[in-house]
């Protein structure tokens, strides 16, 4: 169950944040209670940073800018394009990945994830194919992706079910009568 749930969450966060640009802003306080007003413009910040100089930075799409850019708040963009940045961050070589699974292997035991593409992370299209994957080798612990609805910008909602529980309960009824 706990992995149906986070499989889910994963894809529908990767849905809602997958055709938006969002941008890391500075918006500079008189007071905190200025914070108030921001949210009644309708920017809706997750998390922030609240500096010392009484300005905030976040991390805020391009509707919310649009808000911020006819308010009276002053501001500096500090990234205009939060994907274009990250794809430009450096890399890991093959190298580094093979460290990282090898201490991963002898550290805690666990083996057999990759990387993605999204500084170790995987994007929406390549969680997709994994999936996809792993319904091929294994079509009865996990079922195909299926729509169960469509999210407030039009776009799938995808779920699917892993049903790993019942093979256990099978294999352990096997091999009690193995005994």
């Amino acid at each position: 169950m706990f992995r149906l749930f986070t499989v889910a969450f994963f894809l529908f966060v990767a849905i809602m944040i997958s055709a938006q640009n969002y941008k890391e802003v500075k918006i500079y306080l008189d007071s905190q209670e200025q914070l108030a007003n921001l949210y009644n413009l309708g920017l809706e910040f997750d998390h922030f940073n609240l500096e010392k100089d009484n300005s905030i930075t976040a991390f805020i799409s391009d509707r919310e800018f649009e808000i911020l850019q006819s308010s009276s708040f002053r501001y500096d963009v500090l990234i205009d394009d939060w994907y274009s940045y990250y794809e430009n961050l450096p890399k890991l070589t093959e190298s580094e990945k093979q460290f990282y699974r090898q201490m991963s292997k002898e550290n805690y035991n666990v083996e057999g994830f990759g990387y993605g593409s999204m500084g170790g992370f995987f994007t929406l299209p390549e969680i997709n194919t994994r999936l996809d994957s792993m319904y091929a080798l294994y079509p009865n612990i996990i079922t195909q992706k299926y729509q169960i609805g469509t999210t407030i910008q039009g776009r799938p909602f995808l779920q699917l079910k892993y049903q790993i529980i019942q093979m256990l309960m099978r294999m352990n009824h096997r091999f009690n009568l193995m005994l």
